[in-house]
């Protein structure tokens, strides 16, 4: 195979995946919340893992480039 042959997926595909990503993250800042009281100081932890995917979702839906969707697979959630 030639070098530099690999394909970068389209930005709407892109887009779509950091739509996900997104929902996913809010959802997990919503958990930690209304839960705070439950999970004690891991309700931090968790509304933290979940900001960040969601703020790297944010950028990748604005910017439509999959690098801050590795990114964000990068840092553990």
């Amino acid at each position: 195979m030639l070098k530099g042959s690999e394909q970068i997926p389209p930005k709407g595909v892109v887009r779509f995946v950091a739509a996900i990503i997104l929902v996913i993250g809010v959802a997990l800042m919503v958990i930690a919340v209304t839960n705070a009281v439950a999970l004690g100081w891991y309700a931090l932890l968790v509304f933290v893992s979940g900001l960040t995917s969601a703020g790297f979702a944010v950028v990748a839906l604005r910017t439509g480039k999959p690098e801050w969707i590795l990114l964000d697979m990068l840092f553990p959630s």
